[in-house]
């Protein structure tokens, strides 16, 4: 009898399908091993998420028309629309509203994932021959931030709906302006980070997504109101106002009294020693060394600018053109590009926020994803390598001081200087570099 050889295509399948499902089996490990503790100390009654009882009081304090920040204890700080999209979990009980949570943050978590995997492969042209591509990426991405996932589930937090909203708008930035605005303005509501997409768009001379990111934001602060009226949501701006006034400075931008409170929101101060951002870090050097806060904030201005001149000229030297007006003439169309630049300001929301904690910094899963795109379309190993690199020594960095070993105090000291977003600043210079070089090198080859 003649041997039957396996047809190259159905081999190629066959494999593509392992690594598929190995890739899947990683992912459900991740999610297993994150959330499980959680799910069990939930289901017994031994713990509830303390974030998600903030959240969860403010939804109940709306649907019985009572204060929201008088309903928390001054915990509330968030946008009344948080609390009013979390309603339908205040008709169930804290228990069984916090397991429905668990299962609701882990799903969106996981499509956040996957959907951004795939949009990111195939701006970068990977996923044509190889359908696992996708699925690789995203259980890499989820393994690096596995310690993040799993804060987020033991506090019950809703960072989850920042990534599902962030990676709307990559999808739709560039082909729905309109939409990628809408959903701007509504993860805005969620955390204000979002909002640093307003003067990207502006640059970007995308001025529909502008405008309708600010109508967006502005419609979903007040859309509560058709529950508990506007005056509710008057005090709900004015309690915003107030932590804004106290996470930034010592001194009072509004008198509360005004709106009939003499209670001070519940929030820590921009040097609060749990920020790893750059401004929290500068901060706390200016202020231990007595120095006014404009010289502070005058340093962050220049470091930000300087960061930001940095990662358009690494781009242009290497013929890519970034944060250029989609109408100018020399703008890259390569669609790699668009993945960078969104990566680049999740990055800098991230680092120069006044009170970014380890936790947020679950939003580096998807910088991760690009930057994992980049070494599968990047053939040349030595920067792959810089890139691996950098994402570990992120990763490293995010875990810092080490609790399980305890608080050496080396080890809270580069936590204090804020060492994990100088991490996350080499990985995105580094993105922008090796991810440039890429765009450069395919669009030379394609023109040959």
């Amino acid at each position: 009898m003649r041997r039957t050889i396996p047809n190259a295509k159905v081999v190629a399948h066959f494999l593509n399908s392992l690594k598929r499902f190995s890739a899947a089996l990683v992912i459900a490990a991740v999610f297993v091993g994150s959330g499980l503790p959680t799910l069990l100390r939930t289901w017994s009654g031994r713990k509830i998420p303390d974030d998600f009882l903030v959240v969860y009081d403010g939804a109940r304090a709306m649907s019985n028309h009572v204060d929201i920040y008088a309903g928390t204890g001054g915990m509330y700080i968030y946008s009344p629309f948080l609390a009013f999209i979390f309603q339908p979990l205040a008709v169930l009980s804290e228990r069984a509203a916090a397991i429905v949570w668990l299962a609701l943050s882990g799903s969106i978590i996981f499509a956040a994932a996957i959907i951004a995997a795939r949009t990111v492969a195939q701006r970068w042209r990977l996923s044509q021959s190889d359908f696992s591509i996708p699925w690789l990426i995203s259980a890499t991405a989820l393994v690096l931030s596995f310690a993040k996932i799993r804060s987020d589930f033991t506090l019950g937090q809703t960072d989850c709906l920042i990534l599902i909203g962030l990676v709307g708008i990559l999808c739709w930035k560039d082909r729905r302006p309109l939409v990628a605005g809408f959903i701007a303005g509504a993860t805005a509501n969620i955390k204000y980070l979002a909002l640093i997409f307003v003067p990207y768009f502006l640059i970007k001379r995308n001025f529909r997504a502008a405008i309708a990111s600010i109508i967006s934001f502005l419609f979903f602060f007040i859309l509560p109101a058709v529950e508990i009226g506007l005056r509710p949501i008057k005090t709900c701006a004015i309690d915003a106002l107030a932590v804004l006034n106290k996470v930034v400075g010592e001194h009072n931008l509004i008198n509360l009294e005004t709106a009939g409170r003499t209670a001070k929101p519940v929030v820590n101060s921009v040097t609060w020693d749990h920020s790893v951002s750059l401004t929290s870090s500068i901060l706390r050097l200016t202020r231990a060394h007595e120095l006014s806060d404009v010289l502070g904030a005058t340093l962050i201005f220049i470091l930000f600018a300087a960061i930001l001149v940095a990662i358009v000229f690494i781009g242009r030297s290497n013929g890519v053109n970034l944060f250029r007006a989609l109408a100018a003439k020399s703008a890259s169309r390569d669609p790699g590009t668009g993945t960078i630049e969104w990566a680049g300001l999740i990055v800098l929301a991230l680092i120069f926020g006044p009170q970014t904690t380890a936790r947020h910094m679950i939003l580096l899963m998807l910088v991760y994803t690009v930057a994992m795109a980049i070494i599968l379309a990047q053939k040349r190993r030595g920067p792959q390598i810089a890139l691996i690199s950098s994402m570990m020594a992120t990763a490293l960095a995010l875990s810092l001081p080490f609790r399980e070993t305890g608080s050496h105090p080396s080890l809270v000291a580069l936590k204090l200087i804020g060492t994990a977003s100088w991490c996350a600043l080499v990985l995105i210079l580094c993105v922008v570099w090796i991810g440039s070089r890429t765009i450069s090198s395919n669009s030379s080859f394609n023109s040959c």
